[in-house]
């Protein structure tokens, strides 16, 4: 199990990540909300130069990742990648991921 802290605005955000999955924390809320309500969620992950598309979470479901002037390529969601885009990634829209 690996485990971090992070402070945002004073307060003190407890994030864990493991070996299953992903422990939902108030920063991961957004990013459910919208993958919940839309079905789809678009992400830029700026560490990774590229965007993703989420149409679920957990074990067995995919992501779509897609670098900068490349054709996208499938991904489980637990993989190292997809997992950090969802945790720290800014939420992007369609057409922005269309367009990378």
């Amino acid at each position: 199990m690996l485990f971090g802290l992070d402070y945002i605005r004073g307060n003190a955000i407890f994030i864990g990540i493991l070996k299953q999955g992903v422990c939902r924390t108030n920063i991961q809320m957004k990013q459910d909300d919208i993958l919940i309500k839309d079905g789809v969620l678009y992400i830029y992950d700026d560490y990774e130069e590229a965007v993703f598309k989420f149409t679920g979470m957990g074990k067995g479901n995919y992501c779509e990742i897609k670098f900068k002037g490349e054709k996208p390529y499938k991904a489980e969601c637990t993989t190292d990648i997809a997992t950090q885009a969802y945790l720290g990634g800014e939420i992007i829209t369609k057409e922005q991921y269309e367009r990378y």
